[in-house]
């Protein structure tokens, strides 16, 4: 399914004082305070994708997000990371199929 609609996609963070895009990190997998988490990529089929922030080690979703509209094209978002010390997944879903899990660590 992933090929279906992303040519790339990506985990990403904006440290403290960045911007998109330029203070974008791609292939992200640790975050500290204060840092931006997000996603880039580049879609092939206009679609929402939608994201899930899990925490395995509790099994349970602690963040839902997602794009409000339908997209197409290269995209880049960022919001601001608030969690605990720990490790999580970052699960991407194109209606109910998940199509790409990145692992990564807040310290």
């Amino acid at each position: 399914m992933f090929k279906k609609y992303f040519s790339e996609l990506g985990l990403g963070k904006i440290p403290p004082g960045g911007q998109l895009p330029l203070g974008l990190e791609k292939n992200a997998t640790v975050f500290t305070s204060g840092d931006q988490i997000g996603l880039y990529g580049n879609i092939l089929v206009e679609c929402s994708p939608r994201n899930i922030i899990y925490d395995p080690q509790a099994q349970k979703t602690v963040r839902e997000g997602g794009f409000p509209y339908p997209m197409k094209g290269g995209f880049a978002g960022g919001e601001a990371l608030d969690l605990p010390a720990g490790k999580y997944e970052y699960k991407v879903y194109v209606d109910d199929t998940l199509v790409a899990v990145f692992p990564f660590e807040v310290k």
